[in-house]
């Protein structure tokens, strides 16, 4: 009931809109869980650092939807081991490509950060999240 059904679905995460069973394996098989109380006690010890509003109050359960999104895809990329040392080196570079048309800065970031063993995604924030960025160590 606290998740929004239809956005699971335009996600992908569902196929259906429809409460059943099969819908709710499938939502455990999404945050890798057995169980529903098991999900929100591993995405509430999530240690995260975000940018998201202070005015507007947030659905947990969709930022939730949007961190495991981005988790995920995080996971798929191949990243050399965290050094502090490279990400520092490369600060100019980045930085220099915040100025940047996103088709350049959107395919750059990530592939740099890479180096330096930060996987960089961008994942677009469901409706009622109020967030616009984490960091998260994973």
């Amino acid at each position: 009931d606290r998740f929004s059904l239809q956005e699971l679905v335009k996600r992908g995460i569902l196929q259906t809109k429809e409460r059943t069973v099969d819908n709710l394996e499938r939502l455990l098989a999404f945050f890798g869980v057995a169980d529903p109380e098991v999900a929100e006690n591993v995405w509430g010890s999530y240690r995260t650092a975000f940018r998201r509003s202070t005015v507007l109050t947030p659905d947990d359960y969709a930022t939730a939807v949007w961190l495991r999104q981005a988790e995920l895809r995080a996971r798929e990329i191949p990243c050399a081991p965290y050094d502090r040392a490279v990400l520092l080196e490369l600060l100019p570079q980045l930085r220099a490509l915040t100025v940047e048309e996103p088709a350049v800065w959107r395919t750059e970031i990530p592939r740099l950060c890479a180096r330096a063993g930060v996987a960089v995604v961008f994942v677009a924030a469901p409706p009622n999240s109020h967030v616009s960025g984490v960091t998260r160590w994973l």
